[in-house]
């Protein structure tokens, strides 16, 4: 492709751009809403959609900047002027929250979704790649929250917003992290309120059977093993913790359990780690080491120290699968790719966890969409005749698309086996294609029937699930807490 090329493809999505900001402001700066949020939405979104069909999306575009400015000349809207008027942060994780907005009595005065790069035009005077490199690093994604924040800033008092609403995915980075800073900047900057919400787990479907919940958790019949020494691993996943006691002399697993993430990570861990000692008559003062792992292991404050997930997912499925050489582990928030040398040491990783893109959560979304359970995903997925092809690997963005082609008449199995080849695709791209044999695959995505026939498809190698495979990062974390007390016994 050649820089004419390029800078005919950059005017069509300019064209775009422009009508989307006429639309966004004055849909977001009327007296009265004259566009639902969802179908708002929904039309932002062709920022990053519309490549599809360009002439489709131009048409759509010009007849709804038509519409909302027919609708503010006269008066018309969906919500009265009364409403109190809200920029919202972050993508939406459960579009029935804008409804609830709605019924509130607030409406949608500004958005940043975390892609305002794909609102904003490319510029025309500068080299064709020199301009869309600077489209690139524009991404909210890139820059830091500072510069978010700003952003916002300009755009709150652009819009007339009154307040800002964040909206927290768990397990996001960019949505659990960035938050209290871009709160802190725009209430010392405009003085504004600023509400975080997080949105609860739609499903359980990433538990294991009741027999890992701390109510029914594995033990050794009962009995008291007071007089040894005891480790633990704790797992802070984005999605769920996971612990597991230790015997350090013998490095046997005494038991372990499973329960939901929350906001207040540690009190559950510590409810967990309570409920296991309990149900397995364990002295919490023999417990003489705890090692935390996962994306919130420095919030569990009852451990002794804390080792990233990485190594510690290399240790747990050496334990289990001795000749492993690379983890393919998919969680509910992020996933990562770790390749191991002869010995199990860790070579070289690759990890997505800016966004959801490719997790469990993605899976949760499409199953909650679909209306059937995860349990069924793999299920459906054999019977289907022609995979859809899901072009964003957004969670967020994603969802809409598949509302499309439910609309379009394609079939649920279609569309479950287009999202289980997307992950797969996705994994693939991390790895570039290299993989030493063999392939174990962990991680709460591991159970999701249908997920490991996807992988093994697109990539063309064996994939052998992990034994426990949500488990993994919390049982290597435990055996390095076993292998620092013997180091710190020896002195």
């Amino acid at each position: 492709m050649d820089d004419d090329s390029l800078s005919a493809g950059i005017r069509r999505a300019n064209k775009v751009r422009r009508l989307l900001a006429k639309l966004r402001y004055t849909t977001f700066t009327a007296e009265i809403c004259p566009l639902p949020a969802l179908e708002m939405l929904i039309a932002e979104m062709l920022a990053i959609h519309f490549c599809s069909d360009q002439d489709e999306t131009t048409i759509v575009l010009k007849g709804l900047v038509e519409e909302v400015e027919s609708r503010v000349q006269t008066g018309k809207g969906v919500l009265g002027a009364d409403t109190a008027r809200i920029f919202w942060v972050n993508p939406v994780a459960d579009l029935r929250v804008m409804n609830l907005l709605e019924d509130c009595g607030g409406r949608i005065c500004g958005t940043e979704y975390l892609f305002s790069h794909a609102l904003d035009a490319i510029p025309e005077n500068l080299p064709p790649m020199e301009a869309l490199a600077r489209m690139a690093l524009a991404d909210p994604m890139v820059g830091s929250s500072v510069d978010r924040a700003q952003r916002i800033c300009a755009d709150i008092q652009r819009f007339g917003s009154e307040a800002v609403l964040i909206s927290r995915i768990p397990g996001a980075s960019h949505c659990a992290l960035e938050g209290e800073i871009i709160g802190g900047i725009v209430q010392g900057k405009l003085g504004l309120p600023v509400v975080e919400i997080e949105v609860p787990v739609v499903t359980n479907g990433f538990h294991p059977s009741e027999a890992a919940n701390t109510a029914g958790s594995t033990g050794r019949n009962g009995e008291r093993t007071e007089k040894k020494m005891i480790c633990a691993g704790v797992d802070a996943g984005s999605r769920a913790i996971k612990i597991v006691l230790m015997d350090a002399d013998n490095k046997q697993v005494i038991a372990n359990g499973v329960t939901d993430q929350g906001v207040e990570q540690n009190k559950l861990a510590l409810q967990l780690f309570g409920g296991l000692l309990k149900n397995n008559h364990v002295n919490k003062e023999d417990v003489r080491r705890i090692v935390a792992t996962g994306y919130g292991r420095n919030i569990v404050e009852f451990a002794n120290t804390t080792i990233t997930e990485i190594t510690c997912q290399a240790v747990g499925v050496r334990r289990l699968v001795s000749s492993a050489m690379t983890i393919i582990d998919i969680g509910g928030q992020d996933s990562k790719l770790v390749r191991l040398d002869k010995t199990g040491k860790v070579r070289d990783f690759v990890m997505n966890d800016r966004c959801a893109a490719g997790t469990g959560r993605f899976l949760e979304v499409v199953a909650e969409r679909l209306e059937v359970s995860l349990e069924r995903l793999g299920e459906m997925a054999a019977k289907s005749k022609e995979p859809a092809t899901i072009s964003s690997m957004c969670v967020v963005f994603a969802e809409t698309e598949i509302i499309g082609l439910l609309a379009g008449g394609k079939a649920k199995e279609d569309i479950v086996a287009g999202v289980q080849t997307a992950i797969a695709t996705r994994v693939m791209a991390m790895a570039g294609r290299k993989f030493d044999l063999p392939i174990i695959f962990t991680g709460g995505v591991a159970m999701v029937s249908g997920m490991r026939t996807a992988l093994q498809a697109t990539l063309k190698q064996n994939v052998a699930v992990s034994p426990d495979p949500q488990m993994t990062a919390a049982l290597g974390a435990a055996i390095l807490a076993s292998e620092q007390l013997k180091e710190t016994s020896r002195r």
